[in-house]
């Protein structure tokens, strides 16, 4: 058991060490330790100004991307296709197969919700858990796509084409530098479980919403900040999250521009606080649906423990028990869910500390508190996907690449392979 309390100690200590490093850092660049500096070139008094584009620019960025991302994941579904042939000796066309290859896990659940609504009796009560606003959008994509597999798959298309638009944007108007920006872009697509992005699973929707609302948040564009955080809320519990940088960002933009008075200074913060609002009122929003299905605000809480056997935990323990199970005989899992789950966390930490100096503060703040939310549950069976949630780290990627750029191939080969080999181990059913 020595060892175990060796890599509780060593996560305390990089969370403690990294917190602190994160907070003084935000620190100054809110100008608590002395004189005021800017976040990363910017202004500190000024929002960020965005990239007004022409609307025919932006409709040929719009194509190009979207160009990139179906042929990304056109990719992904052949590759899974021959190998599914291959290793399963199973013949079939490409569409007999797909949703064999693809229909598994939360899909099941996210479809039954679209197609039933939520059940406050008998076993499909527990789906209470998934939150809404997918399920809600799948339902109204069925109106277009009648079958609801595929119409999940095109929501999932239709929402990753638009993170990676909103994304290339986002990071333009902080670089200034389209191949940075490209870069961005291709990390999320090569992500080793970037899958999940195209089929019926909620990453690309809340990927959508969360670089949405950095997007409009880092320009000082309150409340339309505030709806998609609020979206995002309705997406998943990590929506919640995007209210510690919206907060730092509202101190950061307006420190020295608070009016004196009393009433001045009201009139200025009131609409600010209403925006930021929005976001926890996805999570009630969510707690009103559990009310209003169960009679119980909290009855998610519940269901997670009886039929999911999660709950709310000590992040270094829940690492301590992962690294045990990686000792373990089933070596699918091992090879699917516990060693990525054990090395993801490691990887992350060490992505958000070294791009500490390098992006501006809000996107440390939201990274660390991603990390250490995701890295929660009891029973963390899909830690690597939420990291593909964690929209930051493509950022960190594309600027070390943009600094080791005679590493850049050998770390786009990696991610490819691990890509090709996550998605092989899915429909082997040992990644969730």
């Amino acid at each position: 058991m020595s060892y175990i309390l060796s890599i509780e100690f060593l996560c305390l200590f990089l969370i403690i060490t990294s917190g602190l490093y994160i907070a003084w850092n935000a620190c100054h660049q809110l100008s608590w330790l002395g004189a005021a500096q800017t976040d990363i070139g910017m202004p500190i008094n000024e929002p960020v100004v965005p990239w007004r584009a022409s609307w025919q620019r932006n409709l040929t960025l719009l194509i190009q991307i979207t160009c990139v991302v179906l042929l990304s994941r056109l990719i992904v579904y052949l590759v899974a296709y021959l190998a599914f042939i291959a290793m399963k000796d199973n013949g079939g066309g490409f569409s007999d197969l797909f949703k064999h290859i693809w229909w598994r896990w939360d899909s099941f659940h996210y479809m039954n919700i679209a197609d039933n609504g939520y059940a406050a009796e008998g076993k499909d009560r527990y789906l209470l858990v998934f939150y809404p606003l997918y399920p809600a959008l799948i339902a109204v994509m069925k109106g277009f796509v009648a079958d609801t597999f595929y119409a999940g798959v095109t929501v999932s298309l239709i929402n990753l084409v638009l993170s990676c638009f909103f994304l290339f944007k986002l990071v333009l108007n902080e670089f200034e530098d389209e191949a940075i920006a490209w870069r961005a872009i291709k990390y999320l697509l090569l992500f080793p479980f970037s899958f999940f992005t195209a089929i019926v699973y909620t990453e690309s929707t809340f990927l959508l919403m969360s670089i949405a609302c950095f997007y409009y948040m880092r320009q000082g564009y309150w409340w339309q900040a505030g709806c998609f955080g609020l979206l995002a809320a309705l997406t998943r519990n990590h929506g919640v999250l995007l209210l510690a940088p919206m907060v730092f960002e509202m101190l950061r933009q307006h420190q020295q521009q608070w009016p004196s008075d009393w009433p001045q200074r009201i009139k200025f913060i009131a609409p600010k606080l209403l925006s930021l609002a929005l976001i926890p009122t996805g999570i009630l929003l969510y707690l009103v649906l559990n009310k209003w299905v169960t009679g119980d605000w909290f009855r998610f809480l519940d269901y997670q423990k009886e039929n999911w056997h999660n709950g709310f935990g000590y992040f270094a323990q829940n690492i301590s028990g992962i690294f045990e199970r990686i000792q373990g005989t089933n070596y699918k899992m091992v090879a699917g869910t516990w060693w990525p789950t054990f090395i993801g966390f490691f990887l992350a930490i060490a992505l958000i500390v070294t791009s500490i100096r390098k992006v501006p503060s809000a996107y440390v703040i939201y990274s660390f508190c991603y990390l250490l939310i995701s890295y929660s549950p009891t029973w963390l069976l899909s830690g690597p996907r939420y990291l593909m949630g964690l929209f930051p780290l493509f950022i960190f990627l594309a600027l070390w690449a943009s600094k080791h750029k005679s590493l850049e191939s050998l770390l786009d080969i990696s991610l490819g392979v691990f890509l090709a080999l996550f998605t092989v181990l899915f429909f082997h059913s040992v990644v969730y």
